[in-house]
């Protein structure tokens, strides 16, 4: 394998856990639990516990966790040890999160809000396996739990499947976000850009696709968005060594589905 892997981003995260002193969020824009064909054929198991096995904080609900119907994705919901995130994606009866819409981190003597966001069109050609579930639209959502959540927090960070695009505009109309993780765009992006408004700015960073880069952004100096902060791009190349724990889960799931590669 040329670039990516989960066992060698257990090992970056683990080396990145060992190089800082202060708490080490890893959070996923969402995309993940679907798509090579071994997360297909386990319906998104053998993520779920590998996720759980690094210690994941967050993941949002992208296109690929509906892939194989809500059902299934509150299946690994309930088997993660980390809150799988959505503030839009709603049950069409009643208007309530299917999800959980956000979470609030504390460790260290610090807050960090999370909120998660769906790409408004996810849905799309999935309908029938998610059915009496809609998408609201999402800057009125985390508008809302921004508001809510922005006095008690030291950061907020929104992880959004919705893509740069979307992403700038969201920074625009909804102040006090400190940070949004994106996905969907497949963009790598060197450093974050920072969308500034009347009050306050926001930095926005995506890290690429198919899990083959892994971001490592620094906030230690970026407490309100007084600062730009450090981010850095990890390479998992073929000199990144597997994490032992996870390169064993891998292949039982191989075995276990009959999968060559």
């Amino acid at each position: 394998m040329p670039q990516g892997g989960l066992a060698r981003r257990a090992t970056l995260i683990q080396q990145v856990r060992e190089e800082i002193e202060g708490p080490v969020l890893v959070l996923d824009a969402g995309n993940s639990l679907m798509g090579q064909t071994l997360a297909m054929q386990s319906e998104g198991r053998v993520l779920v516990e590998a996720m759980n096995l690094m210690g994941y904080d967050a993941l949002a609900v992208g296109t690929m966790e509906l892939a194989k119907g809500v059902d299934v994705l509150l299946e690994r919901a309930a088997e993660a040890e980390f809150p799988i995130l959505s503030a839009n994606l709603v049950w069409s009866e009643t208007g309530e999160p299917v999800v959980e819409p956000y979470v609030v981190w504390e460790g260290q003597g610090l807050r960090v809000a999370i909120i998660g966001v769906t790409y408004a069109e996810a849905l799309r050609g999935l309908e029938r396996l998610s059915p009496g579930v809609e998408l609201l639209g999402p800057v009125e959502r985390v508008a809302h739990h921004v508001a809510e959540l922005r006095p008690q927090a030291d950061i907020v960070i929104v992880l959004s499947h919705l893509g740069i695009h979307e992403d700038k505009a969201l920074a625009q109309a909804v102040e006090g976000i400190d940070i949004i993780i994106g996905g969907r765009s497949r963009q790598l992006m060197r450093a974050p850009e920072i969308v500034k408004t009347s009050t306050t700015s926001t930095a926005i960073i995506q890290v690429g696709y198919d899990g083959e880069w892994l971001g490592r952004m620094d906030v230690s100096g970026y407490i309100h968005a007084l600062d730009t902060p450090s981010h850095q791009i990890l390479f998992m190349r073929p000199d990144v060594p597997d994490e032992p724990e996870i390169s064993s889960l891998i292949d039982a799931y191989r075995e276990r589905y009959s999968v060559d590669d």
